[in-house]
This record gives C-alpha cells, structure tokens and sequence, in this order.
C-alpha cells in the first residue's frame, strides 16, 4: 500500500514539473486501463510515461493502442486528421450517403474517444469503403454459405464433462485439429465445419507450442478406433484433410488474459464431401443475434471428462446461457458484446474442447431440428473443469459474421 501511494506522489511530481514529455510516434494520452500494453511496463517506465490525470485523479500514459478496423485491418487508434488513409477516403467520398456515414463511425476508436478528442482506427491501407447491391427481394442468397446447399441437419437415428456420449453420426460438423510437433502427429483442439471448405476455431488455438497446425479431421467419433461401430452400423474412416490457410481474427492477441476477439478461420486444402456422417453447421443469419438467458444449448468434444482424464469419444452436453455479469463475478475479466457467458453447473466444455461449437437448435419445416451454431469454445474456469458456479466464455459467432464473409473466397 506504501508502494503504491509513493508512486502516486512519484507520477503527481513529475507532472508538476513538466518533465514527462515522451510521446512517441501513433502515441495517445489514455488511461492505464485502457493501455494493454501497460501491464508489461515497469514503475519507473510508467513514471516516464505519464501525461495527465482524469478528475485529478487517475493517470494517463502515452500509449499506442492497438485496434481493428471495419475492413478487418489491424491499426492504431490516432487522430483522423494524422490518418492519410481516413482522411483521403473522407475527402473523396460521398459524406451525405447514410451507409457511408455508418461506415466512417465504426472508425471510431470507442474506448479512448471523448467529446473533446476523437481518436480514429488507422489503417496503412486505402479504405475499401462500402459497396452498394443490389438484390431481388424474391431470391434469398446466402453469400456466407457459398459452397453448400443445405446444413445444420444431424444424424440422430441411434439413439463434454459430465456430457454423454454423442451417438454415432450425431452433430457430424464437429471437427479435431491435429497438430505436428516433433515429426509426432496429435489432437489438441476442436472445431465446426461450416461449409465445403471452412472450419471455424478458436483464435488460440492455432498456438506454436501445440506445434504446427496441418490438418482437420472430420467424421470422427472414437479416436482410438479406425472404424467406429454402433451394433451392425459403421462409419466409414474418418476424413483427414490438410490446411491450406489459417486466418485469425486481426484482433486477436496470442496471450491476452481477456480472450478478446477468440476465432480463427481454416480453408481447407480441397472440397469437403458431404455424406451421413460430415455435414456443415447453419451460421447466425442475422448479425448481433443471440439467444437470451436461460436459453438452452449445446456443446460438443473430446476434450477431458469430470476424471480430468482425456477424453476418447465425442461427449455432448446441455448447457444454459447466463448473464453476463455472472462470468464477470468469477473469472474476474470484463466481457464484450463478442462473447457470451454459458454454464455454471456441472456440464461444461474442457481443455481439448477449445475452438469446439456451442449450438442451438430450431424446428425445422418437416419438423426436424435444425442446429445453429452460436458460439466457439474459448475460455473456462480450469481447476477443476464442470466445477459448479464457474461458467465458461465462449466467443459469440453472430457478431463476426462481416469478417467471415469477407474472409472467405
């Protein structure tokens, strides 16, 4: 406590007499909260670093704060009129069309912006601005799911921790990564199978110290067995497909202790062929759309059991969603519109789990269920998994809807 209030005085004297003026190039004057990078700095660097006090209070350091922009570029957050990409698109672009007012909003970098400083996200590249189509009102086109014609319909003809056992042929959208360290080849995370050709994760999951992320396997149920069986019934061998590309989000930040932005997409190195037992999930169809709490829904994985012990079987289980201050109560990180707060009883995803989907399910035309995929596996409580009150963080696939359209081709 003596510490902290020495420091105070410290940073408070050294403002007094003007002799913190260290401001580097794309450097803005924020609060320490809102610095990510101000965590790995030391006392006398932060001393160094200060530049004002919020209610003559709370510090303010130089800082260049990392951001995303609208075209899903990573950039830093300036002021617009430094911003040669911003301020050339602005000059030159039409500044009464609603669409694009909309557009140059999103710019705005929120968290550090005020009524008398606005800070922009500022990207090298030119802005690649909107584009107006148009579409016949009669034709529903599905632009995100270019490469297949039907999807979300699971197999349920026989009928996670302290989940079930997924019969065979159900929710075959899930999917394993498998990973080379060593010239040894092992699983370590989850995925789902979206269309012939992608698979969505977890941004963490594409992870060096796993070893190199190779290839997807689909149609998987037991690990251990080559051709998996139920009574007179099999599968065939499961499809093991390499990656051609990995994209992460831009936004996402290997090691951040807040999962901000946790999703990554994989294009496959061929078209995947869908049968029984490989079909692809539905995504959202509307942007920002989750369900409310208490909203009954799914996960699914081979990660560990309620024994800690890995797991061999795809394992479902039913989860419910909550509020998100009940997340915020127990792993102590603030959340975003981008993720949502699940589970807290004794079924919950695990280690192995992560990048695996959380799913809804509607009634279908013919009375069927349709599965949707909600979410993506990110981040736990750990110690241990399925531990009662303890929810998990899972990152909310609707609000990233622009960025898998525009990553995909």
């Amino acid at each position: 406590m003596e510490t902290s209030r020495r420091l105070f005085l410290l940073v408070q004297l050294s403002v007094y007499l003007g002799i913190v003026l260290c401001a580097g190039e794309g450097d803005v004057c924020v609060l320490i909260r809102d610095c990510k990078s101000a965590w790995t700095l030391s006392r006398e660097e932060l001393v160094e670093r200060i530049c004002d006090y919020e209610d003559g209070r709370y510090p303010k350091i130089w800082c260049q704060v990392p951001c995303v922009t609208p075209d899903y570029e990573k950039g830093v957050c300036t002021a617009a009129e430094k911003c040669d990409s911003f301020t050339n698109y602005v000059r030159n672009s039409d500044r009464n069309d609603y669409q694009n007012r909309n557009y140059l909003r999103k710019f705005v970098c929120d968290p550090i912006s005020n009524k008398a400083k606005h800070y922009i996200c500022c990207q090298d590249k030119p802005l690649k601005g909107i584009h107006h189509t148009a579409t016949s009102p009669t034709t529903s086109v599905h632009v995100i799911d270019r490469y297949n014609e039907q999807c979300g319909i699971g197999n349920d003809q026989f009928k996670v921790v302290q989940g079930r056992i997924a019969e065979l042929g159900e929710h075959p959208w899930a999917a394993l990564l498998q990973y080379q360290k060593r010239g040894r080849l092992s699983v370590k995370c989850g995925g789902t199978l979206i269309n012939r050709r992608y698979v969505l994760t977890a941004g963490h999951c594409i992870n060096e110290r796993e070893g190199k992320l190779v290839n997807v396997i689909l149609g998987e149920h037991n690990t251990t067995t080559p051709i998996d069986c139920h009574f007179n019934a099999c599968a065939p061998r499961p499809k093991v497909i390499a990656i051609e590309k990995i994209t992460q989000h831009p936004g996402w930040v290997s090691g951040s202790p807040q999962f901000f932005d946790d999703i990554a997409l994989l294009r496959l190195a061929e078209d995947v062929q869908f049968s029984e037992f490989i079909q692809p999930i539905c995504l959202p169809t509307v942007k920002s759309q989750l369900p409310p709490p208490s909203t009954k829904l799914t996960v699914v994985g081979w990660g560990r059991t309620e024994s800690e012990a890995p797991n061999d079987i795809k394992r479902k289980g039913v989860i419910y969603r909550q509020d998100s201050s009940k997340c915020m109560n127990t792993i102590s990180i603030p959340l975003r519109k981008t993720q949502i707060c699940v589970g807290g009883g004794i079924v919950d995803s695990c280690k192995g789990d992560s990048g695996g989907p959380l799913m809804m399910s509607t009634k279908g035309t013919d009375g069927g269920k349709i599965w949707h995929l909600v979410g993506v596996v990110s981040l736990g409580y750990d110690n241990p998994c399925g531990s009662p009150g303890q929810p998990g963080i899972y990152t909310s696939v609707s609000e990233y809807l622009d960025w898998i359209r525009q990553t995909m081709y």
